[in-house]
């Protein structure tokens, strides 16, 4: 994938990782880069988006094995010349970049969901999707097959539930009198279980996103207070 808007985003059951640019390797294209970061806002957030994709194989690629296996046919991300020694110092120099020099996508996150940043873009960037990664309508329908069945399945239940209420109400209460409280009981019980059921996975998947808000909050906070006493410390 050489989006690199889609570097480390999750999609079904792949992650998409863009292969590590020659260009990047070149000492003199890099220095004109991130010298570059001091001339426009455009230049500056090129330099910093480079800066955290290049840290971000710093923690992909930790051994040799990795290195290996990135530099396997199948995956063909990291060029065929360069060896693990030379990629080893190379990386070394990203490690721990200034966070002043790297794009806020690599300081707070790490890898992503696609199906997450297409909800967000809808809301922040006003698009139906973040990216359109391919047209085949099996892909796109399966996205509705998991909440389709659950609704479905849980109308299904509500309604025989009553069906079984409606039903245990025309018995004759003389002689089927017990069968027809139990019935009517355990359609009753039926109904409140699924809405039960029904409210906790609601507030399960509400208590979810919300953590998900707090601890990106936390992270922006944080990350604003040890600019601020980076700044500090270098005014002093």
């Amino acid at each position: 994938m050489e989006d690199p808007g889609l570097h480390l985003v999750w999609h079904h059951r792949a992650i998409y990782i863009k292969p590590l640019p020659e260009y990047l390797l070149d000492t003199v294209f890099r220095e004109r880069l991130f010298n570059s970061a001091h001339c426009d806002p455009e230049s500056a957030a090129i330099a910093r988006a480079a800066q955290g994709f290049l840290r971000s194989y710093s923690l992909l690629i930790r051994h040799e094995s990795d290195f290996r296996l990135a530099q396997s046919e199948h995956l063909q991300l990291i060029p065929r010349e360069m060896d693990w020694l030379g990629f080893n110092e190379f990386i070394a120099n990203f490690e721990s970049p200034d966070p002043e020099m790297v794009s806020p996508r690599y300081q707070n996150y790490g890898e992503l969901r696609f199906s997450r940043l297409n909800m967000l873009a809808k809301v922040f960037l006003r698009k139906w999707h973040y990216r359109y990664t391919d047209g085949r309508y099996k892909d796109y329908l399966e996205t509705f097959y998991a909440p389709l069945l659950f609704i479905f399945a849980v109308t299904s239940v509500v309604l025989n539930a009553m069906q079984v209420t409606l039903a245990a109400e025309g018995l004759d209460n003389r002689h089927w009198h017990s069968f027809w409280a139990a019935s009517r009981g355990f359609a009753s019980f039926t109904v409140a279980g699924t809405s039960i059921l029904v409210v906790l996975a609601i507030l399960l998947l509400s208590r979810k996103i919300a953590s998900e808000v707090v601890y990106a909050t936390k992270m922006q906070i944080r990350q604003r207070f040890s600019r601020g006493g980076q700044r500090s410390s270098g005014e002093a």
